[in-house]
Formats: structure tokens, C-alpha cells, sequence
């Protein structure tokens, strides 16, 4: 496909040519030192197409923390029930990284497996992610040791690739192909010094991580494994899942007042000390440390032995939030040295 260049002195007008007929979003920078956050445009702050991670995943523009299903009324004997649809507007994303891009496909395996979840695949269906070329971030950065490309990923509709003052842009999919044609006015002619610039590309995303070769089972993790030191630092805050782009666990509620109510979904976590308790009021994870063992198992064993991989695309975001130092490297690594240490 036939790549364009867009300047990087017109991305405004090339979003907002977009909004017309799409609901746009891209990494917006608020206040100096923070981490940008995907919003819808216009916002308050500077779109920002640069290696630099969102604060909240692409994830949550598919599974939001916290959304309305349905309202419900009650008149008499009735009930009215009305659903609320999961967008309005078909939808664009600009400037994606590889990581959460890479993300929303190991999300797809539990999301559209039959049945599907119908919020999920439609807000799928209804949005082009147009990824963005990383050249890598910050040390925490290793998502090329767990197979993603940082500069041709999968998955994306279209993909940006620094050069010059701005970006080439080239569409992978009809979706990305539509987005461009959309762009035509604004977008031009790469140079050959553009074209090259972007061909050049290296990306520093580390190769050496821990999760590297990770998809197997650890037999022994189970009962080895340092849970309780790990457990010792945890605080339980629930970062590292909230910030996770492949943590999916959602818990619904209704909430009533009067004859009118809402059926809400929102974000969970099996390391939440509520998670896994009973209507009995058992509860088989109430020690933190068997919590801790869930999550990472699930992460480095569970996931490969059903799907393949493990659940962790390499953003890291958990070792860069962890108020306990627990991201999922230094957890792989003790695992490595368990096992080592029990033959």
C-alpha cells in the first residue's frame, strides 16, 4: 500500500478533518510532567504523537473502568428495560503504541470467544486504530522479548512512522485505507529522504527481559515460589491491574433508587481481597500472597498453557506503578531462580 506523509505542522487540521464523521482520540498531554491520557478531541491539552504511554491503555477505550449497560424502570407491574449502545459514532485512535495495540489481541481471545461479549466486538468493529512506529520509551519498555514488533505491529488498521517533521502513514487494512483516503487533502507525497528516514527506524525496546521464552508451565510455581516475600511488598492498591492492558475481570452491579436503576460494569481484580469471595462468605484467596499467585500464574502459566502466549505485552506500566516493585519481570525472575534453586 502506498504510503503518504502528513506534516507534522497539520496534524490538527488532519484531526479535525477526521472528526467530522468519526469520533477521534489521541494521546493528549495536560499538564507539564504528566503522562498524557487518551482522549476524545477537542480536549483540554497537546495531542501528542510520540513513544510516550498513555497513563490507561488503549484497553479502556473497549472496556471502560467503569460504564452503564442498561437503565431499568418500573411502572407498576412492568419494566422497562432500555440498553445503552457501546458507542455513537464510529471511531479512530491516532498514534497507538505496538504494546496496547498488541494488547487488545491477546483481550480478543476472551472477549470474542463464543459467546462474545457484544459491547467489546462492537466497539471493536467501530474503531481503526492507526498505531504509531515506537522506538522505545524508557528501560521498563520490553515488549520485543515477547514477540511484539514495535515498528511494524500487528493488528493496527494503519501505522505512523516518525520521519521529519512529522509521520509517513500507511494503511494495513481496508479500515486504515478508508482513514487515509479520508486524509487526502491533508496528507502529501513522502520525500526520499522521508521515506528512508522512516525505513532506518531502530527501536531500543530491550530484548534480555525475564519474560522472554516464558510460555511454559511452572510446575512448581505453585508451592516454591516466594509469595509470601512478594506479598510482604504488595500493598494490594490494585495498580498494576488497573493499569494492565491485557487485565479483562469486570464485575456488574445494580444500582436501584426508587423504581428507576442502572446496571453498571466495572473494572476488577482477582488481586482485590473481594474478588474471589462466595455468597457464603468463603473465601479461598483471603491471603494476599495466594492472590498474588493468581495473578502472575494466570499471567506466565494459565494464559500460555490455554492460548499459546502469556498475557503480557511488555509495556511496563505495572513495574513503573508498583508502589512495592512487584512489576511482572521481577516476578518472572524470581520465578526463574525458583525453579533453578528446586531442580
Amino acid at each position: 500500500m502506498t504510503a503518504r506523509y502528513l506534516d507534522g505542522a497539520r496534524l490538527a487540521e488532519a484531526c479535525a478533518v477526521l472528526g467530522r464523521n468519526l469520533d477521534v482520540f489521541a494521546p493528549v498531554l495536560g499538564r507539564p510532567g504528566d503522562a498524557p491520557r487518551l482522549e476524545r478531541l477537542p480536549a483540554a491539552g497537546t495531542v501528542t504523537i510520540a513513544p510516550r504511554k498513555p497513563l490507561l491503555p488503549l484497553k479502556s477505550l473497549f472496556l471502560p473502568d467503569c460504564e452503564v449497560i442498561l437503565t431499568f424502570r418500573r411502572r407498576g407491574n412492568e419494566t422497562v428495560v432500555t440498553e445503552r449502545p457501546p458507542v455513537e459514532r464510529d471511531r479512530v485512535v491516532l498514534g497507538a503504541l505496538p504494546c496496547d495495540v498488541a494488547a487488545l489481541a491477546l483481550v480478543d481471545r476472551v472477549m470474542l470467544q463464543d459467546p462474545p461479549d457484544p459491547s467489546w466486538r462492537e466497539r471493536r468493529a467501530r474503531t481503526a486504530i492507526i498505531a504509531l512506529a515506537c522506538t522505545g520509551e524508557d528501560e521498563g519498555c520490553c515488549c520485543a522479548s515477547v514477540g511484539v514488533d514495535p515498528l511494524r505491529p500487528k493488528g493496527a488498521d494503519a501505522l505512523l512512522s516518525p520521519a521529519g517533521d512529522g509521520w509517513l502513514i500507511e494503511g494495513a487494512t481496508d479500515k486504515g485505507e478508508r482513514i487515509v483516503d479520508a486524509l487526502d487533502g491533508v496528507l502529501r507525497k513522502p520525500t526520499a529522504v522521508e521515506i528512508e528516514a522512516a525505513r532506518v527506524l531502530i527501536s531500543s525496546s530491550r530484548k534480555d527481559s525475564p519474560l522472554a521464552g516464558c510460555e511454559r508451565a511452572w510446575a512448581d510455581a505453585w508451592d516454591t515460589a516466594p509469595w509470601q516475600d512478594l506479598a510482604a511488598r504488595c500493598l494490594g492498591c490494585g495498580v498494576c491491574a488497573a493499569l494492565c492492558p491485557t487485565c479483562h475481570c469486570f464485575e456488574i452491579q445494580d444500582e436501584r433508587r426508587g423504581n428507576d436503576g442502572v446496571r453498571l460494569r466495572a473494572w476488577d481484580t482477582c488481586a482485590a481481597k473481594q474478588y474471589a469471595r462466595m455468597a457464603s462468605g468463603e473465601n479461598p484467596r483471603s491471603r494476599l500472597e495466594t492472590r498474588l499467585r493468581q495473578r502472575f500464574l494466570h499471567k506466565l502459566s494459565y494464559s500460555a498453557e490455554r492460548y499459546g502466549s502469556i498475557a503480557c505485552v511488555g509495556c511496563g506500566r505495572c513495574a513503573a506503578h508498583c508502589p512495592g516493585s512487584t512489576g511482572i519481570e521481577e516476578v518472572a525472575r524470581l520465578l526463574a531462580r525458583a525453579e533453578a534453586d528446586h531442580g
